[in-house]
């Protein structure tokens, strides 16, 4: 996470993307996830699908739902077929407590 951070800190947000997205598919950690979710990319259209996939081994982690509904509307903006994309947003908002969706 040092290592993570230091990049973040020289805007190399790219490669720490592509390094937390590999160790976070490697061995699952809640705080890695929402770092994941909080870093700021053009196109947050990888992220999304990143968390997407991580979604199919965890579907009922709270951390790991909150990201996603970080990103979806990010992702949106960015171009990624909106239609979709809300759809989405809308089912993961759904399986948050109330307080969560507050909080996005």
């Amino acid at each position: 996470m040092v290592f993570i951070n230091h990049l973040l800190n020289r805007d190399r947000s790219q490669r720490a993307e592509k390094l937390l997205q590999e160790f976070i598919d490697r061995h699952w950690s809640e705080d890695l996830v929402e770092l994941y979710g909080r870093l700021e990319m053009e196109d947050v259209t990888r992220q999304l699908k990143a968390a997407e996939f991580w979604l199919q081994s965890h579907p009922q982690d709270s951390v790991l739902l909150l990201t996603l509904a970080r990103l979806s509307p990010a992702a949106t903006n960015c171009g990624a077929r909106p239609a979709a994309t809300s759809k989405r947003a809308s089912v993961w908002h759904r399986q948050l407590p109330p307080i969560v969706n507050w909080v996005c």
